[in-house]
């Protein structure tokens, strides 16, 4: 969580899963504004701790009332979706999809796109395809 640079952190994280897999300028992105200065030194801190990102995957699955405002949604949403994971796999490993394959049909008006060569970081692994999705993206098309 403590670096004493950007360019630590990219030496430490670069040939690392998941980050080896991102754009090399989407990886340079994520080090320089993930961090902010250290309160107790000189050093730079992860913006978002480490305990606080866990919290968020801990807590996904605690507000059921999330389903119907998913229901709710008369906007069309587009879900870009990486591999399936394997059935024996780590919660907390992110190489393949922790989207529920069933949200799409959740959403009046969803549509998916099952990106299999991906893992849980699409956009910062391919922001290019991200991209075009978002420009091509017509939600009259079923």
């Amino acid at each position: 969580n403590a670096f004493d640079s950007v360019e630590a952190m990219i030496e430490r994280f670069r040939d690392r899963e998941p980050y080896r897999r991102f754009d090399p300028e989407a990886f340079r992105d994520y080090c320089q504004w993930a961090l902010v200065p250290a309160v107790d030194d000189d050093g730079l801190v992860l913006a978002c701790s480490p305990e606080s990102e866990a919290s968020v995957y801990m807590t996904s699955r605690t507000n059921p009332a999330v389903y119907d405002a998913i229901r709710a949604l008369e906007i069309p949403v587009m879900i870009l979706r990486a591999k399936r994971p394997p059935v024996d796999r780590d919660l907390m490993d992110f190489s393949s999809s922790p989207t529920w394959p069933g949200l799409v049909d959740e959403f009046r008006n969803g549509r998916e796109r099952h990106l299999t060569e991906h893992t849980h970081f699409i956009p910062m692994e391919d922001p290019d395809l991200v991209a075009r999705y978002v420009e091509q993206y017509d939600p009259e098309e079923s």
